[in-house]
């Protein structure tokens, strides 16, 4: 049986509660963010995050994530 990796409030306690922090901080454009683990899926996909970033879309009604390469000319929210 694989073992859970430590992850989330209960193990990264610190960081959560800054988090929370800035949440608070700006509650009109929290519903606009999420957190996430991509740990497994950097490995799984090969993924450069010094040299791409993630770029969601919502295709049918679900979400599909992108990497692309990270530029200085342009927002990474920017598709493609």
């Amino acid at each position: 049986m694989k073992a859970k990796p430590k992850i989330g409030p209960t193990h990264d306690t610190a960081f959560f509660k800054d988090i929370q922090a800035v949440f608070e901080k700006y509650p009109d454009v929290t519903k606009d963010y999420s957190i996430g683990h991509i740990g497994g899926v950097v490995d799984v996909v090969a993924i450069d995050l010094d040299r791409q970033v993630e770029v969601p879309t919502v295709r049918d009604g679900e979400t599909v994530t992108k990497c692309v390469d990270r530029s200085l000319d342009r927002d990474p929210g920017d598709h493609p």
